[in-house]
């Protein structure tokens, strides 16, 4: 994956920097110093390919080959502090081949000479998994005379020319690395800001290196264990409003169904077809009949003796509530109401007559909130019943 990586070291010989050194190691090459006389050996120390260029202002190089002019600031800075230019080195995105990888480096360090009128000397080290460049930019520009020599100029190292010139190395190479995975058809990008200037918190690792120290080590374990509790915290706060938006949804569907569901039993209640003559009729029947038979005999209804459903009306001799009721005068019908009013609730009263409370009535009792209902005609024809004639 490209990441950005870039870092940025003066060359000082007060630390025991020397050009020349910096460039046995990039060159893979063996150069003396002249300053001091040392042998700087890094031949062979490589076990990667090494691609090597030279950029310079205008369209003439001042030195034949790359360790020349590495020679040549040794010998011109003369001082013991002196800083002999500036290594930046920075990593290759893995998603370039090498024809691009040297074609972005190409444009960047081109980029780089061309502002300052700086020399720069590239090295790309194709190290298999770590690609990455090295370049060398002198501290002065760089220029011939009126004879022709080699001349270095003026240092420009102030605070905040150094601040600009680092910004636009850093800025540069993320343009120029973005251009060519562009080109590449990748999806991948980089960017040189921090992660402040960018608005994201996140605490960013610490580059570790070949030998990393303990404290970035310890810095990585830290921000790494923070990353994963962050995300855990984020995926459980997923979670939680997934299923928040869940319930919300079942909530909305059911309703959505009880409301679909009342608008169905209204609509099939008002258009429902009506296959026999339908009549009104009360519950208050049954206490009518209590009510008569109560008057005809004097006895209450209120018990709750068992009995035949029937009167045993063909049972003769048997001192029966029947045979009560016709010894007093009593019509068939009068009789019947006390036999069937006796220990007997409205509803059974009404079953017993024929009709269906398991039904029609008690849903229409249910739907309309009162107890006059609307009854078909009853499943068999009952005995004389008391709207018949009418309470009295």
């Amino acid at each position: 994956m490209a990441i950005f990586h870039l870092n940025a070291r003066p060359i000082q010989r007060r630390k025991g920097g020397t050009a020349s050194g910096l460039g046995a190691y990039m060159l893979d090459a063996e150069i003396v110093d002249p300053y001091d006389g040392r042998r700087h050996r890094q031949r062979g120390r490589h076990c990667h390919d090494i691609t090597a260029m030279t950029f310079f202002p205008g369209v003439e190089d001042f030195f034949d080959t790359p360790s020349a002019a590495f020679r040549s600031i040794d010998v011109f800075e003369k001082r013991k502090d002196a800083t002999l230019g500036l290594e930046v080195e920075f990593a290759l995105p893995h998603e370039l081949d090498r024809r691009q990888q040297i074609a972005v480096v190409s444009n960047y360090a081109a980029a780089i000479s061309d502002r300052d009128g700086r020399y720069v000397v590239a090295c790309i080290h194709h190290k298999q998994g770590n690609e990455h460049c090295h370049l060398w930019i002198s501290d002065r520009p760089v220029g011939r005379d009126g004879s022709g020599n080699v001349v270095w100029g003026k240092k420009d190292n102030t605070p905040k020319a150094n601040q600009e010139r680092l910004f636009f190395y850093r800025e540069a190479w993320a343009a120029a690395a973005n251009d060519a995975l562009r080109l590449a058809g990748c999806d991948a990008r980089i960017d040189h800001r921090s992660n402040s200037e960018r608005g994201i918190s996140q605490t960013p690792f610490r580059h570790e290196g070949k030998n990393p120290s303990p404290e970035a080590l310890a810095h990585n374990e830290v921000v790494r264990a923070d990353r994963e509790l962050t995300a855990a915290v984020q995926q459980q706060r997923a979670t939680g409003a997934a299923i928040l938006q869940v319930r919300s949804e079942h909530t909305q569907i059911e309703t959505d169904i009880h409301r679909v569901r009342a608008k169905l039993k209204e609509i099939a209640q008002k258009h429902r077809p009506r296959k026999q003559t339908a009549f009104h009729v009360s519950l208050s029947v049954g206490a009518c009949m209590k009510k008569r038979a109560f008057k005809e005999t004097g006895m209450p209804s209120s018990g709750n003796e068992m009995r035949p459903t029937a009167p045993a009306m063909n049972a003769h001799g048997n001192d029966t509530l029947w045979h009560q009721a016709i010894a007093k005068g009593m019509t068939e019908f009068d009789a019947a109401c006390v036999v069937m009013s006796r220990g007997y609730s409205n509803e059974d009263l009404l079953e017993m007559l024929g009709y269906d409370l398991e039904g029609d009535l008690r849903e229409q009792r249910r739907l309309r909130g009162h107890d006059w209902l609307v009854l078909p005609e009853p499943r068999v024809n009952p005995a004389p019943s008391p709207w018949d004639t009418g309470p009295t």
